[in-house]
């Protein structure tokens, strides 16, 4: 469901642009083929965001097929992009798509999951090796944004921005009334929770916004 009106949707649509040919023809495969990708306009909001920031390292929590860290790598052509994702049959599409598109050298994917792998991650601060990321982006399982959040603030630096979609879920977090499931309402309240959380922290200043599904921007302090 689209929490924004139908009718204004299908007409800002209308000044959408993928960022290549590739990229649009990817879109349409993905849709095509009832894989989940990141909507129109928050892609767009994540586009102008990087040609802003230009984050040189970003994290991404739920490859997908691959679509949106292809967007992001395409955006941003002199980063590293490192994404987690815990489904072996979406790590294998979204590899082949890195390979198809010749990102296979700038894009790293870690099948496993994300809390884990961040954890690990952040075991290394101490080390020289380590470097915090400038981007985060979290797309995984909802119901554990509040672990992936945490985890993603100890691999961040002051300046860091954590995006997070998908938040309002298809609007039951906003409304209950969009509820259909006994499981709806765990993902409800668990969502509600974090969106408190996040907004109360001091571990940085968050902005919620209605576009997409919703999503949150944290600049980490």
């Amino acid at each position: 469901m689209n929490i924004t009106n139908q009718h204004i949707i299908e007409y800002t649509d209308k000044f959408y642009k993928p960022v290549s040919e590739k990229l649009g023809e990817l879109r349409r495969i993905e849709e095509k083929g009832g894989i989940p990708v990141i909507r129109k306009d928050t892609e767009s909001l994540i586009i102008s965001l990087l040609y802003n920031l230009k984050p040189k390292r970003i994290l991404e929590i739920g490859t997908g097929g691959g679509y949106s860290a292809t967007v992001m790598a395409a955006v941003c052509p002199k980063s590293t992009i490192l994404t987690v994702e815990k489904d072996q049959r979406a790590v294998k599409r979204a590899s082949a798509n890195f390979h198809e598109s010749g990102l296979s050298d700038r894009v790293s994917i870690i099948h496993g999951d994300g809390r884990e792998v961040i954890s690990d991650i952040a075991e290394g601060r101490n080390k020289k090796e380590f470097k915090p990321f400038d981007f985060i982006f979290i797309d995984a399982a909802k119901s554990h944004y509040m672990d992936f959040f945490n985890e993603s603030i100890k691999v961040s630096h002051a300046g860091t921005l954590i995006l997070c979609d998908n938040i309002l879920l298809d609007g039951i977090t906003a409304d209950e009334r969009y509820l259909k499931s006994r499981r709806d309402r765990t993902s409800m309240n668990r969502m509600k929770e974090f969106l408190e959380y996040i907004n109360e922290t001091e571990k940085g200043d968050t902005f919620v916004l209605p576009m997409g599904d919703g999503v949150s921007l944290t600049y980490v302090k």
